[in-house]
């Protein structure tokens, strides 16, 4: 065995350790504000959750399942514990060593999903060189004609490892130029200090069922897909919408939204709920339209394409969908997570994030731990 492997072998149950304390922090934290999430569930229900998740070899308590279970009024075994969904599920499912590149890669994205179900893009920048949306080359002189020619409102987007929202502008044309919303002109040296890897796309103009809420944010929805790896079927398992409650573009969690999950045949929850804090809101703070009986119109539409593409990434068993509506009702995909998804909120009502392939998922990556491995330390050959 090469020493880079030892030491992987080593490192790596103290990663797991780190990220199960993380959660475990977060989880502390979220009872001192909310303690009366956190009562207890029945014996029975609490003895099946332990025996079910404990299955994964890691240390399992009921925290997730008293704070669902206290949130959703619905008692179910199977919610996902979020720091072993972290520390083992996902790293099983998903072979994260690709994480935040190949279809998490925004301009690599047209490699999975076609460009016609994807919002516009204007102009790509990948170390160094500028391309157009079909990745031909876009002289200097050329990029710049395009950052003075008024295309609309643009959204631009860092492309690689960009996690909850972070990295992603909103640009209005002003006086001949492209302005952020916190007033940085957007040019070719500007994209360039940013990332090495950044796309500008067209503004996707929302549907009216996501408008009604906030006309000025995205208003997006998650739908996670699960490949069962034990038979190769494509499903939608979960799905959530999220809502800017601002008058700025952005509806991610992190950066101040709420959210509500959404029943696989696109009914939303009663309630919404902020990012970590678990406020409830039974209705939108701006709008003051309730979620309770509301029904995304165009979320079959959403399923079909999220299965279709999750087809095609086959590194990936487990999938999160940033999807929209546009205007006329076409579905734009922003983009897709396959490490570190967020998903506690998303159990928020409907029950557990895997449903009733809770079980075949667990005693699946029960049985290919070797398949959870990370080279946190590299050499050069």
């Amino acid at each position: 065995m090469k020493l880079t492997d030892r030491v992987n072998r080593f490192i790596h149950p103290l990663m797991i350790r780190y990220v199960c304390h993380t959660y475990n922090k977060k989880m502390a934290w979220c009872k001192k504000r909310h303690p009366e999430l956190f009562k207890p569930v029945d014996e029975d229900v609490t003895r099946k959750h332990l025996e079910l998740w404990g299955r994964l070899g890691l240390p399992c308590s009921d925290k997730w399942l008293r704070f669902l279970t206290n949130i959703s009024g619905i008692a179910d075994y199977r919610y996902a514990p979020e720091d072993l969904v972290f520390a083992r599920v996902e790293r099983i499912l998903n072979d994260c060593e690709r994480g935040g590149r190949e279809a998490e890669d925004k301009n690599q994205f047209d490699l999975y999903v076609d460009l016609k179900d994807q919002p516009r893009t204007f102009l790509r920048y990948i170390r160094g060189t500028f391309y157009d949306e079909e990745h031909r080359f876009v002289s200097e002189s050329a990029a710049r004609a395009i950052l003075q020619t008024n295309n609309g409102d643009l959204i631009g987007k860092v492309c690689v490892n960009s996690l909850g929202g972070h990295g992603i502008s909103a640009f209005s044309f002003q006086d001949g130029g492209y302005v952020s919303s916190k007033g940085e002109s957007l040019t070719l040296d500007w994209i360039k200090a940013v990332s090495h890897s950044y796309v500008l796309q067209e503004k996707v103009e929302q549907c009216d069922f996501s408008r009604q809420f906030n006309p000025t944010s995205a208003n997006s929805c998650k739908v996670v897909t699960l490949r069962c790896p034990w038979d190769g079927k494509i499903e939608v398992v979960k799905a959530g919408m999220r809502f800017g409650v601002t008058s700025d573009v952005f509806d991610n969690l992190s950066s101040g939204g709420i959210s509500v999950a959404v029943s696989t045949d696109g009914e939303l929850g009663k309630t919404a709920h902020n990012w970590y804090r678990a406020d409830p809101f039974p209705e939108h703070p701006s709008s003051h339209i309730p979620f309770k009986g509301q029904v995304h119109p165009y979320f079959g539409k959403m399923k079909e394409l999220a299965c279709k593409y999750a087809a095609r990434v086959h590194n990936m068993n487990m999938l999160s969908w940033d999807m929209l509506a546009d205007r006329e009702g076409n579905i734009k995909i922003l983009e897709v997570n396959a490490a570190s998804q967020s998903h506690d909120w998303l159990q928020f009502d409907f029950g557990a994030l895997f449903g009733e392939h809770t079980e075949q998922v667990v005693d699946w990556c029960a049985t290919h731990l070797d398949f959870d491995c990370f080279k946190h330390f590299r050499t050069w050959y």
